[in-house]
């Protein structure tokens, strides 16, 4: 596959109509952009943003037979799901005792249900292909002891039938030669992706099926008449019975949605390739990530020399990354493994996730003709497929499972009030993560 252009140093992702410089272009090229709405038409559906949930709505709808048109303000996975850390699991950014006490016990089997669907989608689609770069899942704890990874373990078995296994010591040690570990809960079904890749795939197979997508269409006005929605975008109208709003964190002109999430920004680098130290460091080829309230997760791709790692960490609600993103990554990452300081960084770039005051993704019709495909926060791959997966059979067959999130409605977040007590949360969970370490030996 030929490379893409790719400059020295990093960009950290100012707003333009192109991509930014991510590792994930390195492995792909940019394909040549899609037109920009033009003219007017009338459709049975339209679907507002490009990111993985819309691209994957688009295609469940044009495989169902549902004249489609998908506006993208930018370039398609443009946003967080070109730019993510490629972990695919099931599950949801919420933690599952929130869930357990909000629906009850059959009601979070549901759920859990069609987040391992979502998961299985995205395998689906990407067996076989380079899009898949690895499998297995490493949850790790960073302070003494198992108890609580024991206790997810059975409750994970009593309540799904999933048999994680918890790994110690030496066993822990071969796979992650790290002094800041002590235990492990491995998860067979996670594996990780190109995510940028995956959004090109999904794109490719919606037109195959006869999805009209346009980017470089910002939408700059919705409206409802005659009983058909209408996007205005600058260079045309369409129309349909039929609107789907998944534009998440980077918002968009549907105030319902925009209201209904705190924008949170996170940080990812990868190195240039530094494989015999990986191959020391870290011999596990999985997704791994720490269970602090504020932890990091990371993962390999490359073989041999080419090995590479990809370090993700530091949310905020700071819409701008700070002007020395790389510096303090690469930091964090050499007090976990001090065997790769010093290692190259050769890209550093900032995604915005959605995050509802609940932490569940906005899932369903809330007005007649208009659904939401949104919210996803930091767990987005699986849920976008469920999410696309959900949406498209509603639409197009008048399913009713995205009534199993009808109890996480939008609810507004507090607007700045909300964005200042999202960051204070987060530099509470930061405190807590360092009291919970502070007797732990290396730590």
């Amino acid at each position: 596959m030929p490379k893409s252009n790719f400059s020295k140093g990093w960009e950290f992702g100012a707003v333009t109509s192109q991509h930014i410089k991510t590792v994930y272009d390195e492995e792909n090229p940019i394909p040549a952009p899609c037109p920009p709405l033009q003219g007017h038409r009338q459709v049975q559906a339209i679907i507002v943003g490009g990111g993985l949930a819309g691209l994957t709505t688009a295609l469940e709808l044009a495989n169902a037979g549902v004249e489609t048109v998908l506006l993208e303000a930018k370039r398609l996975g443009w946003g967080a799901s070109g730019r993510n850390g490629g972990f695919v699991s099931g599950g949801f950014a919420e933690d599952l005792s929130p869930i357990l006490k909000r629906v009850g016990l059959q009601h979070t089997r549901t759920l859990y249900t069609l987040a391992a669907m979502g998961r299985d989608y995205v395998r689906d689609q990407v067996e076989g292909t380079p899009i898949l770069q690895g499998t297995g899942g490493l949850s790790l704890m960073r302070h003494g002891g198992s108890q609580g990874f024991e206790q997810s373990r059975r409750m994970q078995e009593q309540l799904f039938g999933a048999r994680p296994e918890l790994i110690n010591g030496d066993a822990l040690r071969a796979l992650v030669n790290s002094p800041r570990y002590h235990s492990g809960l491995f998860k067979a079904s996670a594996f990780h992706i190109n995510p940028l890749a995956y959004a090109f795939h999904l794109a490719a197979l919606a037109q195959e099926a006869g999805a009209k997508l346009h980017e470089s269409s910002p939408v700059e006005r919705l409206e409802k008449r005659g009983g058909l929605w209408q996007a205005h975008t600058p260079g045309g109208t369409v129309a349909a019975p039929h609107l789907v709003i998944a534009t998440s964190a980077y918002g968009g002109p549907m105030p319902l949605a925009n209201r209904a999430m705190v924008k949170v920004a996170t940080y990812v680098v990868a190195t240039g390739p530094v494989g015999d130290k990986l191959d020391q460091a870290i011999p596990f080829r999985g997704t791994l990530s720490d269970t602090r309230r504020a932890g990091d997760y990371f993962r390999t791709i490359g073989q041999g020399r080419e090995r590479r790692l990809i370090w993700g960490g530091r949310i905020s609600t700071r819409l701008s990354p700070p002007h020395d993103l790389a510096v303090k990554l690469s930091t964090d990452m050499a007090r976990v493994f001090p065997a790769l300081a010093g290692v190259p960084v050769t890209s550093a770039w900032s995604g915005l996730m959605g995050y509802p005051r609940h932490k569940m993704p906005l899932i369903g019709e809330v007005k007649p003709g208009l659904w939401l495909n949104t919210g996803f926060g930091g767990h987005g791959l699986n849920t976008t497929a469920m999410g696309g997966a959900l949406v498209g059979a509603a639409i197009a067959h008048g399913d009713e499972h995205w009534r199993a999130f009808a109890p996480y409605a939008p609810v507004w977040t507090g607007g700045l009030a909300g964005r200042i007590a999202a960051q204070t949360t987060y530099w509470a969970m930061q405190a807590k993560d360092r009291w919970d370490e502070r007797d732990t030996a290396h730590a």
